[in-house]
């Protein structure tokens, strides 16, 4: 049996609010963003600082019933019980050490059994950068600014997966944008899922690029949009075809799923394929 609760950063913020292990995070009461049906929530934590209305937000996502099969996996890969939220947080590592920037991870916590985990939580700051890349889509952006972005967002995703680092998901709401010195800086938030392959196939990298695909729904971006970004991320037109053929085929077999049902809706009044 495993029981951890670490803290990485913000500790007198963090006793502040009586998260000082395991017990009181899993009791603590805050802003529900999202419940689970009762196995996860996720919920907002504001904490005033000496800045004149200045605040710091964190993210508390906990787990209550984790599913046992991930626990079995994570003993046959690593000899020991990890916790989903341990397994989040030496993914963000991962991505750190490729030079992939993710949602800074202030502490984690596991209580595990011989087998899976009982409870794990992972705490972590909000994301730098103004919007989620699918709100930044819905917001209209020019012709110019489509261009710019992808191109930025096709190198990141290039340079993840030239590390041999893969995630399923991919999706344009875990994917945030932020402008430094007009530059984008993307940063990448729940990577509770991370493949770590030898050798990066053109299956792995199309699923990747499907799932950001069905998460930015057509009438905000026009397939073309979508090509010129798939020939920025391989680099040639018939690359970009050759994958293109792959993608296809895995939206294929996802797109009945709920969660991509808004990629197929027509088109809202006052906006349109661009």
């Amino acid at each position: 049996m495993q029981t951890d609760f670490v803290v990485l950063n913000y500790e007198r913020e963090l006793s502040s609010l009586g998260l000082k292990d395991l017990t009181s995070v899993r009791k603590f009461e805050g802003t529900l963003v999202k419940n689970h049906r009762g196995h996860r929530d996720i919920l907002k934590l504001e904490i005033p600082t000496d800045n004149e209305g200045a605040t710091l937000v964190f993210f508390l996502k906990r787990n209550f019933k984790a599913y046992r099969k991930n626990g079995l996996n994570s003993l046959w890969r690593n000899r020991s019980v990890w916790s989903e939220s341990r397994i989040e947080y030496q993914n963000t590592r991962k991505l750190a050490e490729a030079g992939i920037h993710t949602a800074e991870v202030v502490a984690y916590g596991e209580d595990c059994g011989p087998l899976w985990e009982r409870f794990s939580f992972i705490l972590s700051r909000q994301a730098e950068g103004d919007q989620s890349l699918d709100e930044w889509a819905e917001g209209n952006p020019t012709q110019q600014e489509i261009r710019y972005i992808g191109k930025s967002l096709a190198s990141l995703i290039r340079k993840m997966h030239s590390a041999n680092l893969a995630t399923p998901d991919l999706f344009a709401r875990h994917i945030f944008i932020e402008k430094i010195k007009s530059e984008p800086r993307f940063t990448l938030i729940d990577m509770a899922r991370l493949d770590q392959l030898w050798l990066m196939s053109d299956r792995r990298r199309a699923r990747d690029l499907a799932a950001l695909n069905l998460s930015i729904p057509l009438r905000y971006l026009s397939m073309s949009r979508r090509l010129e970004f798939l020939i920025a991320y391989t680099g040639s037109r018939q690359a970009a075809r050759r994958i293109l053929i792959q993608i296809r085929k895995r939206v294929n077999r996802v797109k009945n799923r709920s969660k991509f049902q808004d990629y197929f809706e027509s088109d809202k009044p006052g906006t349109g394929l661009r």
